[in-house]
């Protein structure tokens, strides 16, 4: 199991798998008034595993 968590973690470039945390302030986010101006948006939340936009 940590063999194939760590070849994961190593496609990763910011190089280490997301917590709990950060997807729940992602997710929380639209709902804030720090969003308050946002009216749609894509978030990938992958750590910038998929490079395109």
């Amino acid at each position: 199991m940590a063999e194939v968590t760590s070849k994961s973690r190593a496609t990763i470039p910011a190089g280490r798998n997301g917590k709990a945390g950060v997807f729940a302030d992602v997710v929380t986010f639209p709902a804030s008034a720090g969003a308050s101006y946002v009216t749609g948006a894509r978030i990938r939340i992958d750590g910038g595993a998929i490079n395109t936009v």
